[in-house]
């Protein structure tokens, strides 16, 4: 073989790697085309979600307020229902002893000083009265328990309370 034809024969062969190296090539670009359009339809997706995920975000924060707010409806409701400790009567009936100063007499029976008064028992003077003592009826004792009550679920009502 001459150089020339051997020239020729290595341009052939050359020409052949060139065919097979833009083969090669075509088929890595085909391939990358197929990689970034599969990477799309994922973020597509991961952007669907992000979406998705915002929306119940910001959808939680309305629901924690009507949540809320039932809780305090409810809490009102149980104040208004609640009825009185079985133990809490012997802890509320009893006597308490109090004194009344800088007062001028006893407002049942002023300056007559009875023993039989059920405030005084008698013991009033110009001075004032001095350790007096109230007897405190069961009665009494629950309907003061049942106004804080209502008292109580009211201003819940209203949202004095948070």
């Amino acid at each position: 073989m001459s150089d020339s034809e051997t020239m020729i024969e290595a341009l052939r062969v050359l020409s052949q790697d060139i065919q097979s190296g833009d083969g090669v090539a075509n088929a890595c670009v085909a391939d990358a085309a197929d990689m970034i359009e599969s990477m799309s339809a994922e973020i597509i997706k991961a952007n669907e979600r992000v979406r998705e995920l915002e929306k119940r975000n910001n959808n939680q924060s309305k629901t924690i307020e009507a949540m809320e707010g039932c809780i305090a409806r409810e809490i009102a409701k149980a104040f208004e229902k609640a009825e009185i400790p079985r133990r809490a009567k012997a802890g509320c009936i009893g006597e308490f002893k109090f004194t009344i100063e800088k007062a001028n007499c006893c407002p049942e029976c002023y300056h007559d000083k009875k023993d039989d008064c059920e405030i005084c028992e008698g013991d009033t003077d110009e001075n004032g009265l001095a350790d007096l003592t109230a007897t405190v009826p069961w009665d009494l004792c629950k309907d003061i328990w049942l106004r804080m009550n209502r008292i109580y679920a009211e201003e819940l009502r209203e949202g004095k309370y948070k």
